[in-house]
């Protein structure tokens, strides 16, 4: 059991390290339908008018104009229509925004077909583009999804099919189902791009690579057919690295290349591709590195100049596959994509809307005693929540003190020593991915046609909750005196008249509050309303939008566990493969059956259970339910019970994610375990 347990904890290490990479933005409410020429003569008009989310419709025609996009919207053509651009700029840019999607359209001329700048979650699907003088798409500070589109012809002297640079961002930028062909440079270019996924295009006849992967980028190469470039059918060079699987590269002209050419310090993973009419299937330069059991017939040397090295190379790689090969198809099992959690809709920390709930987000304003704000309880530098078994709200000795040391002030009310809160806060990170409920017992839900509060009796819906899950929970903590509201008298108001009192304090600048922001001006920016009134714009539902954008912009993914799935064998260490494996296998194939509650790729099942962790701190009180000591100040924390009523849901709390566990101690819903080890263990056992 013990060997059992340490490979978990290897396996849970690993897999659960955190990068923070930002992401897109959405509503959940669809926008309203546009149509050109219908409601507008052009394109442009219709993007000038058109709110977030809008989706304009171009029936047909051929519209002479250079479009420019600042803001979430589709833009479908229904039939054939032809955007015929001006040379010496984009025929589309797209830039600082998120989640548009351009489907359908003929693009011909420009600088550049499609240009996107510092925009993420960028859709182009099914276009046609020609004749740009640069390239057909290029991709900067930013990412897209590319699938489906015939990008040909473009005759500029560089002009490449897509270029992708300067990319480290998530989601990863994907190249998928293009044909691109006849371009004068390249079919495909990267630069400093980060996993990149290049997969089952059509790359054909282009003036010189077929793919270039330069400048310390790094891809995915899979399942591309390649053929009859000019030069090279892949380039990797200048410290990039990639992996290369099952692509086809075909030359019938002959003109001395090497299918593949890999220098300057790159290192390439190839793996079953077919090469057919090269004179020479790899040239490997300038300290690069190749690896493949087969890199002696690659590189046509004899193979008694490195027999060893492709014996001890083998054996490796034998033993690995087999892990590996059983790992997979473990995952394959438990309905493993790309290892990320799917999610619709997610923020940009970069919009303005989520800017201002970051500013709400830590502004002591909203606390009842001016003395608390969201982020007290709720920090990024400590795994997203406050790295205490259990928060200190109001009334903290040292209200600015955040984390371990943070303490309940003798003065404060009901000062007992310990925390103000009984149960463990939640981490915010990657909040977004919750799709059933959110807190311990589950109390903001999804239930039939919306989501039901506590404003709301058990399987009614709320009809002030707001777009998503998030926002509904981030109309609560403000009312909870021991997280936010406090004790004063002046707070002893009904739940609508406080969520009013508290967007009332941001009409005004408060002294006690040592905040000089232009609450008016920054409402105005973030809902894009420059004449915006203070009763129109400061609301408490507009508060607790901004707030909930702002906690779904933390996304935390790119884990090496991700990378694993993705293809990337060495991303994780054989120990935690082996801790995979009996995590997800059930105790009677030899596993250790975690993956029977922590499922998926968000590592939970959303449910309740019952797993007897012990409560500390001062609970809820609940053992009063069910004794007449009125008053008597018990710890009992009855959890999903307190929601449903229903006994078989006492001590019943949510699964938690194990996505980044190693960062969101303390663990459990009271915070019980400051070890995860323990904590493991004592899960395992139950």
């Amino acid at each position: 059991m013990i060997f059992k347990r340490q490979y978990i904890i290897f396996f849970l290490s690993n897999v659960f390290l955190l990068l923070l990479l930002l992401f897109v933005a959405n509503k959940a409410n669809a926008g309203e339908s546009i149509k050109v020429p219908e409601d507008f003569i052009s394109i442009n008009e219709a993007i000038a008018s058109a709110s977030r989310f809008d989706t304009i419709i171009v029936t047909s025609g051929t519209y002479k104009e250079n479009l420019f996009i600042t803001q979430p919207v589709n833009i479908v053509a229904m039939e054939q229509v032809k955007l015929i651009a001006e040379e010496d700029k984009p025929a589309i840019t797209i830039t600082t925004t998120h989640n548009v999607k351009l489907e359908g359209l003929e693009i011909i001329g420009g600088t550049e077909g499609i240009f996107i700048t510092n925009s993420s979650g960028i859709t182009i699907l099914r276009n046609k583009i020609s004749s740009s003088r640069l390239c057909g798409i290029r991709v900067r500070f930013g990412s897209a999804r590319i699938k489906e589109n015939e990008i040909v012809n473009n005759t500029g002297a560089k002009a490449c099919g897509i270029h992708v640079t300067n990319t480290m961002v998530w989601p990863p930028s994907v190249i998928s189902n293009n044909y691109i062909a006849n371009n004068e440079h390249s079919g495909i270019v990267t630069n400093m791009t980060g996993d990149l996924d290049i997969r089952s295009n059509i790359i054909h006849q282009n003036g010189n690579y077929g793919i270039e992967i330069r400048e310390m980028s790094h891809a995915q190469v899979y399942e591309n057919e390649i053929s009859e470039n000019k030069k090279s059918g892949i380039y990797v060079l200048d410290m990039s690295d990639a992996t290369i699987c099952r692509n086809q590269l075909i030359s019938t002209n002959d003109r001395g290349n090497a299918a593949m050419r890999i220098e300057f310090h790159s290192y390439a993973e190839l793996d079953n591709n077919n090469i057919q009419g090269y004179s020479k299937k790899i040239n490997l330069l300038h300290e690069s590195t190749l690896y493949n059991e087969d890199r002696c017939d690659l590189l046509e040397t004899k193979c008694e100049e490195c027999d060893k090295p492709i014996k001890k190379v083998n054996e490796s790689i034998e033993q690995v596959d087999d892990l590996d090969q059983k790992l997979r198809a473990v995952l394959l099992r438990e309905g493993f994509d790309d290892g990320i959690p799917d999610a619709d809709n997610l923020p940009n920390i970069n919009d303005p809307l989520a800017q201002l709930g970051k500013k709400l987000f830590y502004t002591k304003l909203l606390g009842g005693d001016f003395d608390t704000a969201c982020g007290s309880c709720h920090h990024p530098k400590l795994g997203g929540g406050d790295g205490l078994s259990l928060p200190i709200g109001v009334t903290a000795e040292i209200p600015d003190l955040l984390g371990p040391g943070r303490m309940h002030s003798e003065t404060g009310f009901e000062f007992d020593s310990g925390p103000t809160v009984s149960r463990n806060s939640n981490s915010i990170f990657n909040i977004a991915f919750w799709k059933r409920a959110l807190f311990w017992d589950g109390r903001i839900e999804q239930v039939p046609g919306g989501i039901r509060t506590p404003d709301t009796a058990l399987g009614r819906l709320d009809s002030n909750a707001g777009p998503n899950l998030v926002t509904a929970q981030a109309r609560f903590p403000f009312l909870a005196r021991d997280e936010m509201r406090g004790h004063k008298s002046e707070l002893r108001l009904r739940k609508e008249e406080l969520r009013a009192h508290i967007a009332s304090r941001l009409h005004t600048n408060l002294s006690k509050s040592k905040d000089d922001t232009n609450w008016l001006e920054e409402f105005r920016i973030a809902f894009n309303k420059p004449k915006g009134t203070l009763s129109e714009l400061i609301s408490f539902d507009n508060i607790a939008l901004a707030i909930a954008e702002f906690e779904r912009s933390q996304i935390f993914v790119n884990t090496p566990f991700a990378s694993y799935v993705q293809g990337d064998k060495t991303a994780i260490s054989e120990e935690a493969k082996q801790g995979a494996l009996l995590f997800f296998n059930t105790t009677q194939n030899g596993g250790a059956g975690c993956s029977s509650c922590h499922s998926g790729e968000f590592f939970t099942d959303e449910k309740f259970h019952v797993l007897a962790i012990p409560q500390i701190g001062r609970g809820k009180g609940d053992d009063d339910l069910f004794s007449n000591m009125s008053g008597a100040k018990k710890t009992d924390d009855f959890g999903r019970f307190r929601i449903t009523g229903n006994p078989e849901d006492l001590y019943a709390f949510r699964t938690p994610t194990l996505l980044n566990v190693s960062a969101t101690g303390p663990w459990g819903h009271s915070g019980a375990y400051t070890n995860c080890l323990l904590y493991t263990s004592d899960a395992a056992d139950e």
